[in-house]
């Protein structure tokens, strides 16, 4: 009788110790911060900057002041992204091993043309107008009959292919 008293003491003691083990381990944490948008004028709190960790599907997204809170975060290196039409992707991965306080400074992305390239051509044939289709333009469509390659011209009537017709592929 002792021993079986002795036993269940023991494998309530256990099991108690297990639990509050898994509870340290199981931890969540808060991450708060704010994100700032880099200007002329140093830097302005940026509004509706989505914050997320996808890999725990947790998200949200910063008020008028650019602050962000996002709560039961369990602990461990996670990937945290953060996001902003018109801005560059910040992508960071964070130990969270505590409640965390960040700021983010994004910087905006260049949407501008390194240069454009204009080519005008001029033709013989003043009496007329004249198109010029290219073989890269026919390879393009993957042309297969004299139709398809009449299509690329300016005006060309384009209709919807049939299986009730032949069409004459091109050889080359």
């Amino acid at each position: 009788m002792i021993k079986y008293i002795c036993f269940v003491l023991f494998v309530i003691l256990a099991s108690s110790s297990l639990i509050a083990q898994g509870s340290k381990s199981g931890a969540s944490y808060k991450i708060t911060g704010k994100i700032y948008e880099k200007s002329s004028d140093g830097k302005i709190s940026l509004q509706a900057a989505t914050v997320a960790i996808p890999d725990y599907a947790v998200g949200t997204v910063t008020d008028k002041d650019g602050l962000f809170v996002l709560t039961n975060i369990p602990s461990g290196k996670v990937k945290m992204t953060v996001r902003y039409l018109g801005m560059v992707t910040i992508e960071e991965t964070i130990d969270v091993n505590k409640d965390l306080d960040l700021s983010y400074v994004m910087q905006p992305e260049n949407f501008k043309l390194v240069t454009v390239t204009v080519v005008a051509e001029n033709t013989n044939a003043q009496q007329s107008t004249a198109s010029k289709v290219s073989r890269n333009a026919i390879d393009h469509i993957q042309a297969t009959s004299l139709q398809d390659i009449m299509s690329l011209l300016p005006g060309g009537i384009s209709s919807n292919p049939g299986l009730n017709y032949v069409s004459v592929s091109l050889h080359t």
